[in-house]
């Protein structure tokens, strides 16, 4: 069909699927009783994509109930002079391609002028065109009248004998809107059906009929209802998009491709226009009677919806078509409207509902291409179509054909309207088309022992189904089963786990569908083997993560492996199952989380699925005694690598003590070789060889803000070029290397150089590393999402802020996919190794807080506070509430090399900029001018860094004379330049979410106080850096730094010792290390002591040190010993288990003893 609008090109693109979508269904069903929105929510009463939704009256008026005449329906009463109202809470814009129908039932007053109504396409609730409202509206009377207004504007008052309630109680009104969308691009095309009839919308002289024209279309679509001085009900309220359009035409030349055959079932084949019978490939088309409007089943409907009476009958008027008999004698006569602007429709009755059909009208071009446009419409709701009866040229034949489902009333109706002159009626064909093939078949898979079970979808109007078998999935293949009128078959003519391929096919008196898909079914197998537990045995004591190994899957039918199932208990007889691994692909070995069993004894088996989806019997349980590490909630992986004997990174990676945090413990993936273990050449050191490295398997991808933390000596500083690179935000463990698309890349040469990369691009660099120390390596990142979102992160080296990309920091507009953290060693010229220790990923929180600032009052400043710094810069001391903010001087411009700081008056802070300079400003009196008192002059002058972001000017301003891990916070004061578009990122070496910041946020001469909240360096430093988000840099005004809370003690202590297995009367020594992560002394007493363990009783350790206690195992019997020990005093108090197994003394060294002792007896003295 040619498309020959591009009105008609736009709606047609609207209809994005073949099948129509319910947005909202109301079927009113409730279980009780009571105003319109009861149980509107309930599952089985609204049904859609949009449900549910409530409804608005301004009083109680609708009510629904589930007994009586009207359960199930929306009922209202109204006496006389009542007016009722309804509308929804929902503007249905969802497409332009829509329909929306209901069902009024009328139950009083016959015949008098009392109405319903129904608007579509409102602005809003409340609103109906016929008070001037945007939209459409129908009215509906109950002596007969229709009312049609179209924004403000009554197009039709017509009556209608048929519509009176007396005639027909119950009118079903569908509406039909194509348009290309709710934004005014394109005109709105409406069609209207009552009781699935076609009915015009407009009456008048040189205007679209059954279907009106909306220009602009509707902007929204808001839905009301009205019912006047009648009682009456409503019913299925239903609002769809459209199908895709099922109307096509193709040229008609003669019988050969009329699609005319007698084998067809035709319900309707009609001559109009013509008494005679014309018969075409064995076909006979009924002659209707020259002036006939009506037959049959049918009925030809004109204008004002009453029988064509007054057409006239152009005889012969085809006798010159391009198109051969005897089809040319069913285009000789024609019926069309005198006055060219008036429309028709086409009703058929007496339908098998359910069942697929096919319409053919026959027609020829009265003019030449273009010159009989319509607007076709048909009831069951497909796109308004626009179609031109002169499509393939002057006295050329056109087929025009509609696929559609006959409704639950067996009728269908289409209608034509003129868009340049009207459309003629020669003659119309309705045939029985074969059913589709049936939908959702499937076959059973290991259901049942002995037979296969096969379903579809049920078809009406079909009458068999036949069924067909294969033992490939190819139908050519395929033979005839049987054949069933039910949708369902049983095969049970089947073989032990044979795979069986399936179609079905349906079939009625127009003929039978194409092949279904297939499906695949089969039965039950033989099961597998039972599988047998390996490891863990009974009793063994086990850390997270849980590692179990069974005996290979095999099955006895040859089968193949498919799936394990796992499961883990604290019950012997797992009448509760704590932890399912659910279908794994893994055979015959498992790795399950941390969390999969509880502490103490539990129990593990397994079973293995064939591909004919049998289950073996479940593997003979098996107990374990599991042992959970310290967990701490905001540490996701810590490893220090501290851990007995020596081997690569993995080397007993899970002993209690190495690994710490929610994802521990977890191994890694190396490359090259790596070396760990404190029998070590670096005990309780990772180790890193010539081009070698390592990544963790895991992907941190559950903490959108986190902390990297590491100590690093790459190629142990040899002075050569070769480096050690650390990636983080990495798609994959490909590569280790910075060499990838995705991920940050930092590089940490052994010369000093540090530079780094975003994927594979290289960043400017320029901060100097040392190259005598061991690093400590912090980066603190935040990122929008894993989906390459937005992210930012900073890095320092032992507290001074690495530069990258001429910044203190980079942003990555492109994100990342994943976070993988990969480590590697390159090596072009050293032999020698990287060293690294103590890294791990905690997730951070926010440490920033924004206020106004207007005078001193609400400058934050209080003299009660302990205050380590407060300065001014770029002018002179200035007092607040008794606090003195010391005055820089006016500092004028200073170039200050990269990394380091330029320091005015006190040693105890540096400032620094990434861009290696610093600009200073004399804001004046007149600046700040939405500031008082004394903080105005604090405010006026300031400093910032850098000109633009491209060029770096990022700041940093490091304190310094700390207590070393105490709490404090920094604040810094600014005033707003503009009202936006001054925005930083502010990271602290502290480590916490990095936070944009605007300057401008409360508007222009407007004070802002940033104050960051962070705990000291152990040496007692802090560095804050603002990392600019656009082209505008910071300025700071003057700082502050407080310190909140004096640093305390504090207790860290692994959770477990564990001894393993000793021989009964034999000794084990393991160390038990009392850490102090705090300030101060930790200190204090052990209690709890048994007799098997023997240790001292008192401990002490410093700031950031530890101390190491020896325990003492010795077991006196043959049996497991837990002694839970507690350690109380300065920093806290923690409980420690001891854990051990008592074994027998060897027996074959008794033996041997004993014989050596006989055999020395015999030979001395016998």
């Amino acid at each position: 069909m040619k498309k020959l609008s591009l009105t008609l090109f736009t709606v047609t693109l609207l209809v994005s699927t073949v099948n129509a979508a319910i947005l909202f269904d109301d079927t009113f069903t409730v279980a009780g009783g009571g105003d319109i929105n009861f149980e509107y929510n309930a599952a089985g009463r609204q049904f859609g994509t949009a449900v549910p939704l409530s409804y608005n009256q301004p009083e109680v008026g609708f009510t629904v109930t589930n007994v009586g005449q009207n359960a199930g329906k929306a009922n209202v009463i109204t006496g006389p002079g009542q007016v009722r109202y309804l509308n929804l809470n929902h503007n249905f814009i969802e497409s332009g391609n829509f329909s929306v129908e209901y069902e009024l039932t009328r139950l009083n007053n016959p015949n008098s002028p009392y109405w319903g109504s129904m608007a579509i396409g409102t602005d809003g609730v409340y609103q109906y065109p016929h008070q001037g409202a945007n939209g459409l509206e129908i009215r509906l009377w109950n002596h007969g009248y229709m009312w049609v207004s179209l924004n403000g504007e009554r197009i039709l008052d017509m009556q209608y004998p048929e519509l009176t309630v007396s005639s027909n109680r119950t009118l079903k009104l569908k509406l039909i809107v194509s348009q290309p969308d709710f934004r005014g691009s394109g005109d709105a095309h409406i069609a209207m059906f009552i009781n699935d009839k076609a009915y015009p919308m407009r009456i008048a002289a040189g205007t679209n009929i059954y279907t009106i024209t909306n220009p602009g279309g509707f902007t929204n679509n808001y839905l009301n209802f009205i019912v006047a001085e009648t009682d009456a009900n409503i019913d299925n309220l239903k609002v769809m998009t459209l199908p895709g359009n099922t109307i096509a035409t193709k040229l008609f030349t003669g019988d050969a491709d009329s699609g005319i055959t007698n084998s067809k079932f035709y319900t309707h084949s009609v001559n109009l226009a013509d008494t005679a019978d014309v018969i075409i490939n064995g076909q006979t088309f009924i002659g209707a009677g020259t002036n006939s409007m009506s037959g049959s089943n049918w009925e030809l409907r004109t204008a004002n919806a009453q029988p064509l009476g007054n057409l006239p009958i152009h005889e012969n008027y085809g006798i010159y078509p391009n198109v051969t008999p005897a089809s040319r004698d069913i285009l000789t006569n024609v019926l069309y409207s005198t006055s060219y602007i008036n429309g028709g429709a086409l009703t058929l009755t007496g339908l098998t509902p359910g069942q697929q059909y096919i319409l053919t009208l026959y027609s020829m071009a009265f003019d030449a291409e273009g010159g009989r446009r319509s607007y076709i419409a048909t009831s069951d709701g497909s796109a308004i179509t626009d179609i031109d009866q002169d499509e393939f040229g002057q006295f050329s034949g056109q087929l025009l054909t509609c696929n559609y489902i006959a409704n639950d009333n067996g009728i269908f109706s289409i209608s034509t309207t003129p868009i340049t002159e009207s459309w003629g009626f020669y003659a119309f064909s309705n045939e029985l088309s074969p059913p589709p093939s049936p939908e959702n078949f499937s076959a059973s898979q290991a259901a049942y022992n002995d037979k296969i079970v096969l379903t579809w979808d049920e078809q009406q109007g079909v009458s068999s189904y036949s069924v067909y078998r294969a033992v490939t999935n190819d139908s050519l293949s395929a033979s005839l089963l049987d054949s069933t009128i039910s949708n369902s078959y049983t095969d049970s003519a089947i073989s032990l786990g044979q795979y069986y391929y399936y179609w079905v096919k349906a079939s009625n008196s127009a003929g039978t569908s194409d092949f279904s898909n297939s499906a695949l079914g089969f039965s039950k197998s033989l099961p597998p083997e039972m599988p047998t537990n390996i490891q863990p045995v009974d009793f063994n004591l086990v850390t997270s993560p849980l590692v179990f190994t069974a005996t290979a899957f095999y099955d006895p039918s040859g089968f193949l492996f498919t799936a394990s199932e796992w499961q883990i208990s604290d019950q012997s007889d797992f009448s509760d199952v704590i932890w399912k691994s659910g279908e794994s692909i893994t055979e015959n070995h498992l790795t399950a989380p941390a969390s999969a069993g509880v502490e103490g004894t539990n129990y593990w088996r397994v079973r293995y699925k064939n591909n004919r989806k049998t289950w073996s019997h479940w593997s003979s349980q098996t107990s374990f005694i599991l042992i959970k590490t310290t967990n701490t909630s905001d540490k996701v992986f810590a490893d220090s690598f501290n851990c007995p004997g020596s081997g690569d990174v993995n080397n007993q990676y899970a002993v209690p003590g190495r690994q710490t945090g929610n994802s521990s413990p977890l191994t890694y993936r190396t490359q090259g070789t790596t070396e760990s273990g404190n029998s070590t050449s670096n005990p309780g050191q990772l180790t890193l060889g010539s081009n070698s490295g390592c990544s963790i398997n895991e992907s941190f991808i559950k903490s959108l803000n986190f902390k990297i933390a590491f100590e690093v000596e790459p190629h142990k500083f040899d002075g050569t070029a070769d480096s050690f690179s650390f990636c983080f935000g990495k798609i994959s463990q490909d590569s280790l290397a910075p060499d990838s698309e995705s991920g940050a890349g930092l590089v940490f040469p052994a010369n000093g150089n540090f530079h780094s990369f975003a994927g594979e691009t290289l960043l400017n660099g320029g901060s100097v590393i040392p190259t005598d120390k061991k690093m400590d390596v912090n980066v603190s990142a935040s990122v929008i999402d894993f989906d390459y979102g937005t992210a930012v992160y900073t890095v320092f080296v032992n507290g001074i802020p690495m530069i990258q990309n001429a910044n203190y920091g980079y942003i990555d507009g492109e994100g990342y996919g994943n976070n993988y953290i990969t480590m590697f060693s390159e090596n072009n010229v050293s032999s020698n190794s990287t060293i690294v220790d103590n890294i791990s990923v905690k997730e951070i929180y926010n440490a920033v807080t924004v206020t106004n600032w207007t005078s001193d009052s609400d400058s934050l400043v209080d003299s009660s506070k302990v205050y380590t710094h407060a300065v001014n810069l770029n002018g002179n001391d200035v007092e607040i509430n008794g606090v003195t903010f010391v005055g820089a001087g006016a500092l004028g411009s200073s170039n200050l090399p990269n990394s380091s700081a330029y320091c005015a008056s006190n040693s105890l802070w540096q400032i620094m900029s990434s861009a290696g300079s610093v600009n200073f400003f004399d804001g004046g009196e007149g600046s700040a001018v939405n500031i008082s008192g004394s903080s105005k002059t604090l405010a006026k002058d300031f400093c910032w860094w850098g000109s633009s972001k491209a060029g770096g000017n990022s700041t940093a301003i490091k304190l310094s004379g700390l207590a070393p891990f105490s709490s404090n916070r920094m604040t810094i004061y600014t005033y707003a330049f503009e009202d936006s578009g001054r925005e930083s990122y502010f990271s602290g070496s502290a480590g916490n979410i990095i936070t944009n910041v605007s300057q401008n946020t409360y508007g222009i001469g407007n004070g802002l106080i940033l104050q960051y909240n962070y705990v000291a360096s152990a040496n007692g430093t802090f560095t804050l850096v603002a990392l600019p988000a656009t082209d505008l840099s910071f300025h700071i005004a003057a700082f502050s730094s407080e310190e909140t809370a004096q640093a305390v003690p504090k207790l860290n202590i692994d959770k477990y010792v564990y001894f393993g297995e000793v021989p009964v009367g034999n000794s084990k020594t393991m160390p038990l290390e009392v850490r102090n992560s705090g300030g101060g002394n930790v200190s204090g007493t052990i209690t709890g002591i048994s007799s098997a363990f023997i240790l001292t009783n008192s401990y002490y350790a410093t700031a950031l040190t530890s101390d190491i206690i020896n325990v003492e195992f010795t077991p006196i019997n043959d049996m497991n010993y837990t002694n839970v020990i507690t350690l109380s005093g300065s920093g806290g108090s923690a409980e420690v288990k001891l854990i051990g197994s008592g074994i027998p003394e060897p027996i074959g060294i008794f033996i041997i003893y004993n014989l050596l002792f006989i055999i020395y007896y015999r030979r001395k003295y016998l």
